[in-house]
This record gives C-alpha cells, structure tokens and sequence, in this order.
C-alpha cells in the first residue's frame, strides 16, 4: 500500500489517500487530524456486505438527481466543518 496526501482547494484540509502500489486502485483515506476514522470503498472488501449500510452521505449537493438518499442516513450538503 503506497499513500499520497491530497489537499482540498476548498477547504485546506488534508486526506492521506491509500492506494495500491502495483495496479493504482484506491484503498481509502484518512483525514490528517482525524486519524481515529478511515473511508474505505466499499468495493475493496471482500464477502458479504449485506450488513453494511452507510450512516452518513457527504456532498449531497453534488449528487446526480436520480440517485436517492439511503434511508436513515443522515444527509449533509456538503463536509460538516467537524468531519
């Protein structure tokens, strides 16, 4: 696993991006400051992920229009300033 970090043109803030070395695919990332909790794809996990369900949905105000909200989620517009 390589990293790079990636900073935000908009809001400054930096996220280590884990990838694979070999093939480039994405791993997940972490916010720099926030270490205590990592994104991962879901793609990247293997077995069943029926159980899996998100809990928060960032940058709604981005999202294509046919695409809904999950339900129970809880939906922000964009990055809450504490995440």
């Amino acid at each position: 696993m390589k990293t790079y970090n990636d900073t935000s043109p908009e809001s400054g803030r930096v996220v280590k991006r884990l990838f694979c070395g070999r093939c480039g695919s994405s791993l997940g990332g972490v916010r720099v400051g926030m270490e205590d909790m990592t994104i991962v794809p879901i793609g990247v996990l293997d077995g069943d992920r029926s159980d899996l369900k998100p809990q928060f949905e960032f940058f709604r105000k981005s999202k294509i229009d046919w695409i809904d909200s999950v339900s129970g989620s809880q939906c922000f517009e964009t990055l809450p300033s504490g995440a």
